[in-house]
C-alpha cells in the first residue's frame, strides 16, 4: 500500500498510524453516533424554511427604501409565530414528516460502527504535546501541514514587530479604543447618508444594520497564520477575522454597495465559478 503524504516542511519524525489520519484531510468527518432525534429536529427547520419561502414566493417585491436585502438586516430578536404556508404545501410537509418517522422506527441505533479507532484521537494529540508541534491547514487549501510551535510562535512574533501594520495595545486601553472608533464610526454614518441619494438608495434594513453593532456586542480579533507551502521561503499569511469588530457592519454596507460597480468590469471576477 502506498504511504500516505502531508505536508512536513521539517521533516518531523511521524508515526505512520498519525500520517494515515493527517492524510485524510480536513473534509474528513467522524461518523456521528445514530441519534434519532437530529433528524426530526432538522425537519423542523426544513419545515420552516419551506413556510417562508412559500409565504414570500409570491408576494409583491418590495422596491426603494423597503426592499430586504440578504445579509444587511437586525434579526428580531422578539417571538413570532409563523402563519401556515398553502394547503398543498403543509400537506407534503405531513407527508415528508410521516415518512420519516417511518424510517426511522426501523432503525437500529446498535448497528453504529465508528470509521475511527477510539485510541486515534488520543495518539494525535500525544504526538502533538510531545513533540511541541501544531497541526495547520496551509494556505490555498494545500492540505495539512505539521509546523513546530517555536516556529510557529517566531514568525507571529516577526510578523507583529511590523510596526507600519500593528500597534501593540494594552488592554487596558481597549475600552477607550472602541468608544473612540464608535464615535468616528457614528460621524462617518452621518456623513454618509448626509448624500441625498445615497440615503434614498439604502433600505431601513440596511440603515437600522450599519446602526446595530453595540459595544456588548464588539469582539476583539484574534490574530493567526496559516503556512504559505506556496513560497518559495515559508511563511505565515496572517489571518484577522473581523467580523464582530467596529467596523464589520460597515465594511459589509461598503461592499453591497460597490459590487454593481464591480460587475462592469470584465476583469474582475466574483467567484471560483466566475473564473471557470
Amino acid at each position: 500500500m502506498k504511504r500516505p503524504r502531508l505536508l512536513n516542511p521539517f521533516k518531523v519524525e511521524i508515526p505512520l498510524a498519525i500520517k494515515r489520519l493527517l492524510s485524510l484531510n480536513l473534509k474528513f468527518i467522524i461518523r456521528p453516533k445514530i441519534n434519532v432525534v437530529a433528524p426530526l429536529e432538522s425537519f423542523k427547520e426544513l419545515r420552516t424554511t419551506v413556510c417562508h419561502r412559500s409565504r414570500f414566493l409570491n408576494a409583491p417585491v418590495k422596491t426603494g427604501r423597503d426592499r430586504y436585502v440578504p445579509g444587511l438586516h437586525v434579526k428580531s430578536t422578539i417571538p413570532y409565530t409563523w402563519p401556515k404556508a398553502d394547503e398543498t404545501v403543509e400537506k407534503g410537509l405531513d407527508r415528508g414528516f410521516l415518512l420519516l418517522r417511518q424510517a426511522l422506527d426501523g432503525v437500529d441505533s446498535t448497528r453504529w460502527q465508528p470509521n475511527l479507532a477510539g485510541a486515534t484521537l488520543p495518539s494525535l494529540e500525544g504526538f502533538m504535546n510531545n513533540n511541541n508541534v501544531l497541526v495547520k491547514a496551509a494556505d490555498k487549501n494545500l492540505g495539512l501541514t505539521v509546523l513546530p510551535k517555536d516556529w510557529y510562535v517566531e514568525e507571529g512574533l516577526r510578523q507583529l514587530q511590523d510596526s507600519s501594520t500593528y500597534l501593540e495595545l494594552k488592554m487596558v486601553r481597549l475600552r477607550t479604543i472602541i468608544k473612540t472608533l464608535m464615535y468616528r464610526r457614528k460621524r462617518l454614518l452621518s456623513k454618509v447618508f448626509s448624500f441625498a441619494s445615497l440615503y434614498q438608495y439604502t433600505p431601513f434594513s440596511a440603515e437600522k444594520f450599519v446602526h446595530q453593532l453595540n459595544k456588548d456586542q464588539i469582539q476583539l480579533p484574534e490574530f493567526h497564520m496559516l503556512p504559505k507551502m506556496h513560497k518559495v521561503k515559508l511563511a505565515g499569511r496572517p489571518i484577522v477575522p473581523s467580523h464582530s469588530w467596529v467596523t464589520s457592519h460597515v465594511s459589509k454596507y461598503a461592499d453591497w454597495l460597490l459590487q454593481p460597480m464591480l460587475r462592469l468590469f470584465s476583469w474582475i471576477i466574483q467567484d471560483l465559478k466566475d473564473l471557470l
